[in-house]
């Protein structure tokens, strides 16, 4: 078997140790690798973005689930037929199934995996896709950028801005959750203050407002009263006229 090194890592063979540093590399374009990852076109392709042999690191799980076609961003998508293994199980031999609409596994794969800690597990391909329309499958929501295998946060393999292992440059755009909900609670009690000193203010109001209505009510009886006590004078006076 030929070994040859390329970015400092070596190709050929997964005997070994894939969690040292330098034997592993980045899995390359992560982001549209998932089951809800429509279909969009050939751009993408394993059988050109991937070596065999050679290890493979992430923080993702692969799927181990059929997935019908068209998703995980390719036609033909490829899952593992098997569990991922824990840490302390050393590398496990499995087996990948290129997925069909009448066949769960319609071509084998070879592929070695090892856990290296919670967050980081490595992938050697011994066999590269057999077609352009094929790719391999990882479980992560698109939307919250997370693993649907397990609580992790998806981070992409490659920094923002960086360059991937066949030179195409790559844009990662980040979103920080945490500053997000916090801005929110911050406006959202702001308002609550707002609303309770306006309630505050009104109740200081009422009694002002309560006397005032009552002295002009009672100012307007006593005009009244005066009123009905010159009329009443008035017919007395023209009585005794």
């Amino acid at each position: 078997m030929q070994i040859y090194v390329e970015h400092n890592v070596i190709f050929g063979s997964c005997t070994f140790d894939p969690c040292s540093t330098g034997n592993h590399m980045p899995f390359p374009y992560m982001l549209d690798r998932c089951p809800a990852c429509e279909y969009v076109s050939n751009d993408r392709s394993d059988l050109i973005d991937l070596n065999h042999d050679i290890w493979y690191s992430t923080n993702l799980n692969i799927t181990t689930r059929y997935i019908s076609p068209y998703g995980c961003g390719t036609r033909i998508p490829i899952w593992m037929d098997g569990s991922i293994p824990v840490i302390g199980d050393g590398v496990v031999d499995r087996k990948a199934c290129a997925a069909t609409f009448t066949n769960t596994c319609a071509v084998a794969y070879s592929l070695k995996v090892k856990r290296c800690d919670m967050s980081t597990v490595i992938y050697c391909l011994q066999n590269l896709p057999s077609s352009i329309q094929q790719r391999y499958c990882f479980d992560f929501d698109p939307q919250t950028n997370s693993s649907t295998a397990k609580p992790t946060p998806f981070k992409s393999p490659y920094p923002p801005n960086s360059v991937s292992p066949r030179g195409q440059n790559i844009i990662v755009a980040t979103v920080d959750g945490t500053q997000t909900w916090i801005i929110v609670v911050i406006v959202s009690l702001t308002v609550v203050v707002i609303v309770l000193i306006v309630l505050i203010l009104e109740d200081e109001e009422e009694p002002q407002r309560t006397q005032t209505k009552l002295l002009v009510t009672g100012h307007n009886n006593v005009t009244r009263d005066q009123s009905s006590l010159v009329s009443f004078d008035s017919w007395m006076l023209a009585g005794i006229a």
